[in-house]
């Protein structure tokens, strides 16, 4: 993570000039045709990006599943998650550190951006006390964790879903050694393809920010799976034909928007947005392309909900999944939601309009998940259950607290 935030602020540095660089972030602000980081990406596809991750992220899966019991496994994502939230004051920190030293030194035009780290490393820590050593075991160490949990996901992936299932159609039963046999051959396997993939299209000599370039290419494919994702988590069943559709024509929808925007859009659209599209403002777009896709499915899959009007008196003998898009209006907790909603925009809208309350605006938003969470665990409180127990057993409090302060640094900064 600090080498990450350390490329991204000497990539910003290498794409814009020195001047323009103070300014920015004298003002606090970016613009919108940023070339690498505009604040309307970072409040569409950046947040996407964020949803995608942390949500279907199999390495985090694969670690919250070998919990005790569902309680630990919410207990420990929810400690990451408040661990996780230290992590940009360190990076981000370090990486504004390094900033400040290469101006002043008058290096930023020859640190490429993915040096940053080892040179910054090199030139604040001493030698001869064996510092440099251990922060890079530790660095050494966390590349490799995730690297081997990347893998093994990979290899469960592969021999679950898809060497399994071909064997069962087979008529043959697959045995756990022999699972893990596939496992380890797959592994072999595909480690080698990508170390071939790496030499061949990746450039050791590039002087481009890696994990922005990373993010960029693996952005194609994110944007229809978290939809899909999404889908699944609200219940609505979609055949799995048109899911894969939308899966497969997402990435192209993804591809082609670039040079439609570049061929099609205003020179007004091009002078506020850059140029060239961004590509969080791509994610964004094509985000809300594959959830048009899966909608109109669901909407041509489930007809009877032309006669909205009579669906209250008929509710009982309908299918659940037939009903998704009225039963929002239906359900209890809906106006609760909306007015949460309607202040969650709202306090995002008055942070741009306004920055200078984000003091406010972000404490205001802070209180604003807390109150809700608190609200929503005292409403699953039973008759006899006291307050501490009540606590004790339910977790909703807590994730308002992570989600309160997340929204408070993400109003802040």
């Amino acid at each position: 993570m600090v080498s990450a935030s350390l490329s991204s602020v000497s990539g910003h540095i290498k794409n814009t000039s020195q001047n323009s660089a103070r300014n920015v972030l004298a003002s606090g602000e970016i613009p919108p045709n940023h070339p690498t980081l505009p604040w309307t990406g970072a409040l569409s596809g950046l947040f996407l990006l964020h949803i995608f991750y942390w949500n279907t992220n199999q390495y985090v899966v694969q670690r919250t599943l070998g919990g005790k019991s569902l309680r630990e496994a919410r207990l420990g994502i929810l400690v990451g998650g408040l661990l996780k939230l230290t992590v940009p004051f360190f990076s981000i920190l370090t990486g504004v550190a390094a900033y400040q030293i290469w101006t002043s030194l008058g290096e930023t035009a020859n640190i490429a951006p993915d040096e940053a780290f080892s040179k910054l490393l090199v030139l604040v820590v001493p030698f001869g006390y064996g510092l440099i050593g251990v922060i890079l075991a530790g660095l050494l160490g966390a590349i490799f964790s995730s690297i081997d949990s990347m893998l093994h996901s990979a290899a469960t992936l592969f021999t679950i879903d898809f060497y399994k299932p071909f064997r069962e159609k087979l008529g043959e039963k697959l045995i756990d050694e022999e699972e893990m046999k596939v496992g380890r051959i797959f592994l072999l396997v595909f480690s080698a393809l990508v170390t071939v993939l790496a030499i061949l299209f990746v450039d050791p000599n590039s002087k481009k920010n890696f994990f922005i370039e990373l993010s960029n290419q693996s952005s194609h494919f994110t944007p229809a799976l978290l939809v899909v994702f999404l889908f699944g988590i609200l219940n609505i069943k979609i055949s799995s034909r048109m899911i894969c559709i939308t899966i497969l024509l997402t990435p192209i929808f993804s591809f082609l928007i670039p040079v439609f925007y570049s061929e099609i859009a205003p020179e007004s659209i091009k002078h506020l947005f850059g140029g060239e599209l961004n590509f969080l403002h791509r994610v964004f777009f094509s985000f809300h392309f594959a959830l048009v896709l899966l909608v109109s499915t669901a909407l041509v899959q489930n007809r009877q909900r032309k006669n909205l009007e009579a669906l209250p008196e008929n509710v009982s003998s309908l299918p659940k999944q037939k009903l998704w898009m009225s039963l929002i209006f239906l359900r209890p907790n809906t106006k609760n939601w909306i007015l949460f909603l309607i202040l969650f925009f709202t306090l995002i809208a008055f942070r741009i309009k306004i920055p200078e309350y984000k003091i406010y605006l972000s404490i205001s938003g802070f209180f604003l998940f807390v109150i809700y969470s608190f609200f929503i665990t005292i409403k699953k409180r039973s008759s006899n259950q006291s307050a501490a127990n009540l606590f004790r057993k339910r977790d909703e409090w807590l994730y308002g607290i992570l989600l309160g302060f997340t929204f408070l640094f993400y109003l802040w900064f």
